[in-house]
């Protein structure tokens, strides 16, 4: 007869604590990161947004959030630019009529982090009523989302190596 002997392997509690700190860390420098060339979009604006991140790290996932904060003008005017309004119709409402040059170079480009100056042009109008021909959307935000993707995963990679070191 034979007899088998069995004995358990029990290796150390893995440290997830560790990992969860390391991944933690790398997303809060993606944030940075992302305010930091975000920021450069509004540079000489007179009403600035801040950015501020959120980072999430679940069981399946790993977000960093970036958005505009400060005065709701300030917000809003980020948000039309980056993504763009369609045409639309604008009424003088404080006064009999809109004042405006009629030529105006914008100071932001699509997909380009900074800010340049504005230029108007052209003769002075004085109508009740235009038609805005809408703004053309920047992509800030999906131009860095895809620019990011892959230091982002790097980023994360790094991380998880790291804290893979010290895991027992």
């Amino acid at each position: 007869m034979t007899a088998f002997v069995f004995a358990a392997i029990v290796p150390p509690k893995l440290n997830i604590a560790g990992f969860r700190k390391e991944i933690t860390s790398e997303l809060e420098k993606e944030g940075v990161t992302q305010r930091q060339i975000l920021g450069r979009t509004t540079t000489g604006w007179k009403d600035r947004p801040k950015f501020e991140s959120d980072v999430s790290l679940g069981r399946e996932d790993a977000t960093v959030w970036t958005y505009p904060t400060g005065s709701e003008d300030a917000v809003n005017h980020w948000n039309w630019t980056d993504q763009g309004t369609e045409p639309h119709t604008i009424t003088a409402r404080n006064s009999p009529t809109l004042i405006f040059q009629a030529g105006y170079t914008p100071r932001t480009k699509v997909r380009k982090y900074s800010s340049g100056a504005s230029k108007k042009f052209g003769a002075w109008r004085r109508p009740t009523v235009v038609h805005h021909p809408g703004t053309t959307a920047r992509e800030w935000s999906q131009d860095l989302s895809q620019r990011r993707a892959k230091p982002f995963q790097q980023r994360i990679e790094s991380a998880m190596q790291r804290a893979a070191q010290n895991a027992w």
